[in-house]
């Protein structure tokens, strides 16, 4: 069995997906798609060695392998998996998959037995697994048919969507090519579907399929081209065949003037920035003076449009017949013959010396940007004099409506509200305060900024915000989902401004009483900062926990950032305020401690991050056409994360559970982060949480690949849905997410349903509790179309088919790019400069410890090196002699040396000197 895809697109290694579900912040699932594997659903499975890709049938999950019987009869086993199509519930009764069950090879643990057994084309005879053969190819039979009987309008897919450049979901894109009277039911079926899916697969520039992480087939998403990047491409295909046709037929003269222009600006770059095949070019060697930006032809402006298409945002396949495009380009530049190869990190390079990119830009800014968002390619590095356009959407005060919740709001003159923040925040979504309640009793009230009350869901500025998803805090490329001083002067809380307030009355043990969600105005605000919380609390350091190891490159920044509000310190405090914050203290406490009993991560290891700042920096050229860049940021690199003070983190999680149990108790449909938690799982995710992931968490140890892999087994995956269900990895029962509607547009969302809820139970006079909600289907169907609650802004049929498929992916894209692949880049920049380059290369050690972690036949061993935990491969013939891969198992360490570090990629790549026998890593 060949290898079956199992590289995730975007990261720099599969388990790094799994350490990232490590996350205080509740991630949508970030793309492990065995964890949103059932027993019988059916999958589509490839490999880039295939003719075509196979069909096959998830047999279930054992010991942490999920394992699959193909359409050809051949039984394989993974951890993870990319696919492009499923369907749940293919094979509705586990007898029919009992007999294949019962056959297969192996059930264990140890991946080197499973192995080993693929190696050997072991699998259950094709006899027993006949039955579920006969019912896969009957599914594509039936596909081909459809496809057959309408191949005239799916050839015509990409003239017939291609408006612009947008996401679809796969049952958009077929309700766009059928006509309703070819469904024969209100929906589309899979083998439909799946004929339009192999259709769009065939297309490699029209279409792209941007979600791989086993959503049922209705929800998958696609990128639909833009005409002119169709045509844009086909234009270039055309130019590059005819520049290498011989020179008696033509001279291929509209390619041959690019490429000369571009000699010059690689040449011109080289005198100040060395090339590499790091995937990034090097740091400025002087401070030379602006280059002048290059008048580039129509003709030219194609061509850069398309090496930005095929280099930067990688839209072709690995296996598309256009990258040859790509590498003529670069050959005849006659630059690039050191490069081992001219793939895409040598046309990322290519873009950075002709100035199309800066030298430090983040290379998944362009793979996962996502229609409706600009990329500007300065970010917000401009020139001295320029306007910063990047800082968000601006909207002029008269395009606000009024306040529609006016009547409604309570006013909480008398009670001291806390905004807990750094100094250097800018968005004030959330604060606290306490009232007593009362026989040991309290309400804690978490009022939240209240711009849904004034921003209509369905106007532009709504749109825009959803196309956002949520800030973007990448350090140089910050954009405010909602940005300008309007939003923040009239939004971010401060005295005499709205809230949408969630109060949550407490036993002094942390257990929820009530709740009340409530419109309010804010009269006594307090900054502060968690610092100065914690020294009136008394609660433990915020970053006392948190390793003080740190590396940086650059010159340091000269000066501070600004603060743009009164920060009071713990000696400015009344009595009466430094009390009230001791008791939310103990209440957080409390809250905290339930949770941890309800099954809670009990802590969060803290992880690598990257303060960058541009300050010596300046871009200059018109963004439209070339850049010319002086100076190179300053990246410094140490351990961040979770605070270990439980006030902020469980007060606004607490405010989370009351959104979504008030929403629930009116059947509201909302945004619910959930965990899909088999019930029979759950006896022992309890037990194997606390004996074996939070002894090791609290000892401040990351959790081992195999330890998080039965972890992710056992909780199953994070998701959004409409309907409750529990949150393991919360401790809650259910959870939504409410309190940074500035920042991110699943809680303005949330906001817009609850408002609309408040505002008609104040029209009617009832309480919307005693309704019902008649839909009882699961998000993993297709709800019906009827709205019980037509007065929400969002039927649950609209957020299933249409909201929540875009908000996941969005999210994802956004998540990805802040938290992972644009801090892995930046991390990785700093340490090619060093190592590379010289830049602070004493800081660097010369050698590394390496922990494997896995071993596969014919697959490097992978790892960690202790530096930064980050992930790290040994090839086959970089063991230098020390021992055979069989000889080596997860757990061991080897004394290793860099040999080769790629920025574009996100590869670290070492070289075996020694194998130690114990393990040293720091």
């Amino acid at each position: 069995m060949t290898n079956l895809d199992l590289e995730f697109d975007g990261f720099e290694d599969p388990d790094d997906l799994l350490l990232a579900q490590l996350d205080p912040n509740d991630p949508v699932n970030l793309d492990s798609t065995t964890a949103s594997l059932s027993a019988g659903d059916l999958l589509e499975v490839s490999d880039d060695g295939w003719c075509i890709p196979l069909l096959a049938v998830c047999l279930g999950t054992f010991n942490g392998h999920c394992h699959f019987y193909t359409s050809s009869g051949k039984w394989f086993t993974r951890h993870a998996i990319r696919t492009r199509f499923v369907v749940k519930n293919f094979i509705a009764d586990p007898a029919e998959l009992q007999p294949l069950v019962d056959a297969l090879p192996s059930k264990a643990a140890d991946g080197h037995v499973l192995d080993l057994l693929q190696e050997l084309k072991v699998s259950p005879s094709r006899d027993i697994g006949a039955g579920l053969m006969q019912k896969m190819n009957r599914f594509q039979y039936e596909a081909r048919t459809v496809r057959q009987l309408h191949s005239k309008t799916l050839t015509r897919a990409a003239k017939i969507l291609a408006h612009s450049e947008r996401l679809m979901t796969l049952s958009q894109i077929a309700d766009a090519l059928f006509p309703p009277r070819a469904r024969g039911a209100p929906h589309h079926s899979p083998e439909a579907l799946y004929a339009v899916h192999t259709t769009l697969s065939l297309d490699e520039v029209g279409f792209r399929p941007v979600d791989q992480s086993g959503r049922p087939h209705r929800s998958f998403l696609y990128l639909v081209a833009a005409p002119d990047d169709v045509v844009n491409t086909m234009a270039v295909e055309q130019m590059a065949r005819e520049f290498c046709r011989p020179v008696a037929l033509t001279d291929g003269s509209q390619l041959r003037q690019f490429v000369r222009m571009a000699r010059k600006l690689i040449d011109d770059s080289r005198l100040d920035r060395e090339w590499s095949r790091c995937g990034i070019i090097g740091p400025s060697r002087r401070e030379g003076a602006v280059r002048r930006s290059p008048r580039w032809t129509t003709t030219d402006r194609r061509i850069l449009q398309f090496m930005q298409q095929w280099a930067a945002s990688e839209r072709f396949s690995p296996t598309s017949r256009l990258h040859w495009i790509g590498a003529t380009v670069l050959r005849n530049t006659r630059r690039y013959n050191e490069a081992e190869l001219l793939d895409p990190s040598t046309g990322w390079t290519f873009l950075q010396e002709i100035g199309w990119i800066t030298p430090w830009d983040i290379h998944s800014r362009h793979k996962l940007r996502l229609p409706g968002v600009e990329l500007d390619r300065r970010g917000s590095i401009v020139k001295k004099g320029d306007e910063d356009e990047s800082r968000g959407l601006v909207v002029p005060p008269e395009e606000l409506g009024p306040d529609r919740l006016a009547p409604l709001r309570r006013d909480f003159a008398g009670a001291t509200v806390y905004c807990i923040d750094s100094e250097s925040a800018e968005d004030i979504d959330d604060g606290v305060s306490i009232e007593e309640a009362g026989g040991g009793e309290y309400w804690i009230h978490v009022h939240v900024a209240d711009p849904a009350s004034r921003i209509a869901p369905d106007s532009e500025v709504a749109k825009q915000a959803s196309y956002m998803a949520q800030t973007a805090y990448l350090p140089g490329y910050h954009q405010f989902m909602l940005g300008g001083g309007v939003f923040r002067d009239t939004f971010s809380l401060a005295p005499d401004r709205p809230s949408l307030t969630f109060s949550a009355r407490l036993t002094e043990a942390g257990h929820l009483v009530d709740h009340t969600v409530t419109p309010g105005v804010l009269r006594d605000v307090v900054y502060m900062t968690p610092e100065s919380v914690s020294a009136v609390t008394g609660s433990p350091d915020p970053t006392s926990a948190i390793p003080g190891d740190s590396f940086e490159v650059g010159t340091p920044p000269s000066t501070s950032q600004c603060v743009n509000r009164k920060m009071t310190q713990p000696e400015e405090l009344s009595e009466k305020q430094r009390r009230e914050l001791r008791t939310l203290a103990k209440l957080a406490k409390a809250v905290h401690e339930v949770r941890l009993q309800n099954g809670c991560v009990p802590v969060y290891p803290p992880r690598p991050m990257a303060e960058v700042s541009f300050q010596d920096v300046e871009v200059h050229g018109d963004p439209s056409l070339n850049l010319s860049s002086r100076g190179d940021p300053y990246i410094r690199i140490s351990y961040g994360g979770n605070s270990g003070d439980p006030l902020v983190s469980s007060v606004m999680q607490l405010a989370g559970h009351v959104a979504a149990q008030w929403c629930s108790d009116r059947g509201i449909p909302v945004p619910y982060r959930v965990q899909r938690t088999e019930a029979k799982n759950l006896d022992a995710l309890h037990a194997f949480t606390r004996d074996v992931i939070y002894p090791q968490l609290a000892a401040g140890q990351i959790p081992s690949i195999q330890d998080m892999r039965t972890l992710q087994t056992l909780s199953g995956p994070y998701d959004i849905a409409t309907r409750p269900l529990p949150n393991f990895s919360m401790g809650m029962d259910m959870y939504t997410k409410a309190t940074s509607p500035l920042r991110r547009y699943s809680d303005m969302l949330v906001h817009w349903q609850i408002e609309a809820a408040l505002l008609e139970e104040h029209r009617t006079g009832r309480s919307l509790v005693a309704s019902t909600d008649t839909d009882n289907n699961d998000d993993t169907q297709s709800p019906p179309d009827e709205n019980p609650h037509p007065f929400l802004p969002f039927s649950r049929a609209e957020l299933v088919k249409e909201v929540i498929p875009m908000l996941r992916i969005r999210e994802r894209h956004r998540k990805r790019i802040d938290n992972y692949d644009g801090t892995s880049e930046y991390i990785l920049q700093a340490l090619v400069r060093a190592w590379r380059f010289g830049q602070g290369a004493e800081q660097l050690p010369s050698t590394f410890t390496f922990t494997v972690g896995e071993v596969k036949p014919r697959q490097p061993i992978k790892g960690t090196i202790n530096w930064f935990n980050r992930p790290a491969i040994i090839e086959p013939g970089k063991l230098g002699g020390l021992c055979l891969i069989a000889d080596v198992k997860a757990g061991d360490v080897f004394k290793v040396e860099l040999d080769e570090v790629n920025v574009f990629s996100k590869k670290i790549k070492v070289r075996a000197l020694e194998r130690m026998t114990e393990d040293t890593t720091v």
